[in-house]
């Protein structure tokens, strides 16, 4: 008896032993079915992913345009120093982003945009060499951004003669005013003195009285010259001081930028690097800080980038300085010919006190005809300014040329 209850007992045991037995195939079946389905939801997650980051993730595309200067080394002339102007680099900088030339840039290639937010996306500095300017822009179309880059340089190209001639323009519209004027009085003093010689018949003068009148008109034609650049000058000045009134005394020279989030990132990787030389990585310090970084990491996917200023350097506005020393020297030219002026205003008073001298007959003829001299000589130096000018307007182009258009970048920022 105590022997079957033995056997019974082994063979219970042996049963049990046969039911938990490990079976190797069970588990590479059980093993390869769920392989099969991490594989597929990996193969999905990463559709969805790069489907995501085309649609929603928006990139920023950098186009770039290069300028070249021509030196023009053109020389002015003594008595019209204010007819050629050229501008300084610095100068030519700031007026690539005029309202007139982001403006012209929106209206011509029909943007959805403000001269204010495309006045942020461009970018204008000088290159390696003195006479390279580089124009960059940026924008989250490339197409959009390469048309921008090569338009902003052409319509500065084109509008940069206009700024170059506008107070030459307005020289040269006094002038013809003048003219006019003088052909109106030369016509009223021809017939003063046909006037004259019919009641009179007045047919010679004295040699003397002749030579005073000729020092007298070559007196006055320097007097009027005089007066004539200095109401230039004064146009020249008044112009100066309205664009000086427009600008600040500091300006922005520089900034930095850099991408908020990437900044941060880079700051926690720097503080980690610092706890890893005194600390181990099963330090809590450490573990909070490698949880940090990579929740930022993962922040930063599928996100736009949001630039923060790093740094600004301020300092005087160099536009402002050139402008201010221009109005000096145009203002000490003035005194000097307001002093000229004087002293040929006492000349020419002498001569006409020696003059009163002579018979009231002989003084009203010479009169009448060194007045049309001085008109016709004041025309005719009228008229060689206005030559003068006019060439310079036609001949004064544009300094600058576009050596390399900007092309579709290949890779965003």
């Amino acid at each position: 008896m105590e022997l079957q209850d033995l056997k019974g007992a082994n063979l219970g045991e042996e049963q049990e032993i046969t039911l938990f037995k490990f079976d190797k195939r069970i588990l590479f079946i059980t093993v390869q079915r769920r392989l099969l389905i991490i594989i597929a939801l990996t193969v999905v997650a990463s559709i969805f992913a790069g489907i995501y980051a085309k649609v929603a993730v928006k990139h920023k595309w950098q186009a770039r345009t290069v300028l070249l200067r021509h030196r023009k080394n053109m020389s002015a002339q003594m008595d019209m120093p204010y007819l050629y102007q050229e501008m300084d680099d610095n100068t030519a900088l700031q007026s690539i982003k005029m309202r007139r030339n982001l403006q012209a840039v929106i209206d011509t290639l029909d943007l959805d945009s403000t001269p204010e937010r495309l006045f942020g996306s461009i970018t204008a500095r000088k290159g390696g060499r003195a006479n390279i300017i580089d124009i960059t822009v940026v924008n989250q179309d490339p197409g959009t951004a390469v048309n921008i880059a090569n338009t902003i340089a052409e319509v500065f190209i084109d509008y940069y003669v206009d700024i170059l001639n506008s107070s030459t323009q307005k020289i040269y519209d006094f002038y013809l005013l003048e003219r006019e004027s003088m052909l109106n009085k030369i016509d009223q003093a021809n017939q003063r003195l046909d006037e004259f010689r019919s009641t009179h018949q007045i047919l010679s003068l004295e040699q003397v009285t002749q030579n005073k009148y000729d020092n007298l008109r070559v007196l006055e034609l320097d007097l009027m010259t005089f007066q004539l650049n200095i109401s230039a000058l004064d146009e020249r000045i008044r112009e100066i001081g309205e664009r000086l009134s427009g600008l600040p005394d500091k300006v922005e020279l520089s900034a930095s930028v850099s991408p908020f989030e990437q900044k941060q990132v880079a700051q926690k990787k720097n503080e980690l690097t610092l706890l890893r030389e005194r600390y181990t990585e099963e330090n809590p310090r450490v573990k909070k800080l490698v949880e940090e970084i990579a929740l930022l990491e993962q922040n930063l996917l599928g996100r736009e980038k949001e630039y923060i200023t790093d740094m600004i350097t301020i300092g005087e506005s160099q536009l402002k300085q050139s402008l201010e020393i221009e109005m000096v020297r145009y203002e000490v030219d003035r005194l000097s010919m307001i002093k000229n002026i004087e002293e040929y205003t006492k000349r020419i008073d002498s001569i006409k006190e020696d003059l009163r001298q002579l018979s009231p007959l002989e003084k009203n003829y010479h009169d009448i005809l060194n007045h049309r001299a001085i008109l016709t000589a004041q025309l005719q130096r009228v008229e060689n300014r206005i030559s003068e000018i006019k060439i310079a307007l036609e001949s004064n182009i544009s300094d600058f040329e576009i050596i390399e258009r900007a092309i579709p970048p290949r890779y965003p920022e």
